[in-house]
């Protein structure tokens, strides 16, 4: 039975529509079920910032010359992000998110997205030390309790960076 959907790949006429790669889950990710299991999705800035629109209806502003290389020069030209957004409990667990803090504190999570940025030869860029990205997007959660932290994806470690949310209702 297996060989049977194999023989229909390779028979396949034309061109295949392309593929969009998850990107490489970081060590401190452990999904369960594997890399690819959250949807990714690709979008394009110009060095001089501007509102992007995901598919879900998140929007990412994007400042001018937010973006530095990995000798903290500024990056001049058109950085394409990739996004994964996770709205709830299962998306987070099938990306293998760690939910802990010092050791035993359980995250109870509002949401949460990943962007990483690239230049167009693939050169991994970061946000420079005084650019910020305004993000909005939803969350299952209404509560206002909720603080922004930020996950240090070499180590593992969380970090709270004592940035209050702002709730709008979206339908």
């Amino acid at each position: 039975l297996l060989l049977l959907p194999l023989g229909c790949l390779l028979v396949q006429d034309g061109e295949a529509d392309p593929v969009i790669a998850a990107p490489r889950p970081l060590p401190v990710f452990n999904p369960p079920l594997g890399p690819g299991t959250t949807p990714v999705e690709t979008v394009t800035v110009e060095a001089e910032g501007g509102m992007l629109t995901l598919s879900s209806g998140t929007r990412i502003t994007v400042p001018t010359q937010a973006f530095v290389d990995t000798t903290g020069q500024a990056v001049t030209e058109p950085v394409t992000l990739t996004v994964r957004e996770f709205h709830n409990p299962i998306e987070t667990w099938l990306a293998g998110i760690p939910m802990y803090a010092n050791g035993d504190a359980v995250f109870r999570s509002a949401g949460m997205m990943e962007i990483r940025g690239a230049t167009p030869d693939g050169q991994e860029v970061k946000l420079a030390t005084n650019k910020v990205l305004q993000l909005d997007w939803y969350s299952v959660e209404d509560d206002e309790g909720y603080v922004t932290w930020a996950l240090d994806t070499a180590s593992g470690a969380w970090s709270e960076t004592g940035t209050a949310n702002r709730l709008e209702t979206r339908d």
